[in-house]
């Protein structure tokens, strides 16, 4: 196979684009829906806030070891999730996601 030297960089770059610090987005998907006339009637994700400005809590977490819970929200307004809280509370044992909020606060 013949892969050209312009491909290679292409697909390099690319790489080095994307390889920066996550960041909150300016705009979340239901940001963009809501512009465009159809706002979200209910907005749910366990990996990243839905709104440019949600920074509540994504999902509840519970322990197995002494089913404990705890929300897991966003590292920042319209961020992505707070990974390192969940691995921090589920760290030794296993941990089951038990409810999804409603990132729209409708319920």
């Amino acid at each position: 196979m013949v892969v050209s030297l312009a491909a290679v960089a292409l697909a390099f770059a690319g790489l080095v684009a994307f390889s920066g610090a996550s960041q909150a987005a300016a705009q979340g998907p239901c940001d963009i829906y809501a512009a465009g006339g159809t706002p979200c009637v209910a907005a749910h994700s366990t990996s990243r806030a839905l709104f440019a400005s949600f920074n509540g809590p994504l999902y509840q977490v519970q322990r197995a070891s002494d089913n404990a819970f705890k929300d897991i929200g966003v590292l920042s307004a319209g961020g992505v999730a707070d990974a390192a809280a969940q691995d921090s509370f589920c760290a030794g044992t296993t941990c089951t996601i038990t409810r999804v909020y409603d990132q729209t606060g409708g319920g």
